[in-house]
């Protein structure tokens, strides 16, 4: 029960109850608006990069059609993100999009992790090293742009 109880407040976003919580939640929105776009925008680049680096042997569908999935779920949630830029949310509507977002972000990262694990198995372990070396840009590039969340 303690061990669920400390993962609940690891994983809460915030307060939107105390002023200093509502504060917080609203600036965390505005620093997310400029971070979460330059995310998807990494998260694209990598995308198309590990489709052009894939072998031509690879079926078509596992090349191109789980990338071109990715990219746009990936350029759908930028645009959104980049309406978002001129909102003033209030601490409620800050809270709600920071939820939304980390379940978006957390199932969008989840279907980039399974279909690098899923190349590994499919590629030869010589053409492994572009896969791996996109898939560590793409991660870093992700944990840099979510920092502040």
């Amino acid at each position: 029960m303690k061990a669920l109880k400390t993962a609940q407040r690891w994983f809460r976003l915030g307060n939107a109850k105390t002023p200093a919580g509502r504060a917080l939640l609203i600036e965390q929105f505005r620093i997310l608006t400029s971070q979460i776009p330059v995310l998807y925008g990494v998260l694209i680049i990598d995308s198309i990069s590990l489709a052009y680096v894939l072998p031509p042997s690879l079926p078509r569908w596992f090349r191109f059609g789980v990338p071109g999935a990715l990219l746009l779920i990936s350029t759908v949630r930028m645009i959104y993100w980049l309406k978002l830029r001129v909102a003033a949310p209030t601490a409620e509507q800050a809270l709600k999009h920071l939820f939304k977002t980390r379940i978006l972000a957390s199932a969008l990262n989840a279907a980039f992790s399974i279909w690098a694990l899923a190349l590994f198995e499919r590629v030869d372990p010589s053409e492994r090293a572009p896969v791996a070396l996109l898939v560590f840009m793409g991660s870093v590039g992700s944990a840099y742009c979510l920092a502040s969340f």
